[in-house]
């Protein structure tokens, strides 16, 4: 992931699973807690971020219908 030659492509490869496995879970293909814990296990998401990481953390965007449960 840190690698200058290959690590943006592998954040944006990383970026779409997870995408995928959002929208199968928002399709109720899979349990929602599937995907919390996957995410949590396999894609560095946090439940809740710690103070020092709030700085240097990823932004995560959400659009369509998600937009509007995230306010």
């Amino acid at each position: 992931m840190n690698d200058k030659k290959v690590g943006a492509t592998l954040k944006r490869a990383r970026n779409r699973i997870a995408m995928i496995k959002k929208q199968l879970a928002f399709n109720g293909k899979i349990p929602a807690s599937v995907l919390s814990f996957d995410l949590k296990n396999n894609h560095g998401y946090r439940d809740k971020p710690e103070d020092n990481e709030r700085e240097f953390g990823e932004q995560v965007i959400f659009k369509g219908k998600t937009e509007a449960w995230a306010k």
